[in-house]
């Protein structure tokens, strides 16, 4: 990493190392899941793609707190494992999400459909979640070196 980077990512501290994948709300028992993922070393999903964030830590208490209206249960839970910024995006493809709204919605090409989402600030507006996605419905962090992942519960 050259000097740069890591003088301006030390300085800013809404800048998190890690990529945080967390628990969906709905989940009636996060800590199974959490013991399924650590004993399986795998995130898995049917959309084609697995969410993280890129919100540090001390940023993301309000993620536990808001709620979905259709279940009334909240967005995620406060269990989940965060990776290494720069190795799951070296080594592993993950990228950020690009936003549209609908003017722009002819401009993404099929190959980017996994990494994009509709923006709409009145009605459909998910920036604030700072998404970056790993495609494939399946993340096998086996090989991710021990030392560069963090649990969180």
């Amino acid at each position: 990493m050259s000097i740069y980077n890591d003088k301006f990512r030390r300085a800013r501290k809404d800048y998190s190392p890690y990529l945080f994948h967390f628990m969906k709300g709905e989940d009636p028992s996060p800590m199974d899941t959490m013991y399924k993922i650590l004993e399986e070393l795998k995130l898995k999903s049917e959309r084609g793609y697995i969410c993280f964030t890129a919100s540090p830590l001390t940023s993301i208490g309000r993620f536990f707190e808001t709620n979905v209206n259709r279940t009334g249960q909240p967005m995620y839970l406060p269990y989940g494992i965060g990776f290494s910024r720069d190795i799951i995006v070296r080594d592993y493809g993950a990228r950020n999400v690009i936003y549209y709204d609908d003017s722009e919605a002819d401009l993404i090409s099929k190959n980017l459909e996994w990494r994009s989402l509709r923006l709409n600030v009145d009605t459909f507006d998910f920036e604030y979640l700072r998404e970056w996605r790993v495609k494939g419905t399946e993340f096998d962090f086996k090989g991710f070196p021990k030392e560069h992942i963090i649990i969180v519960a």
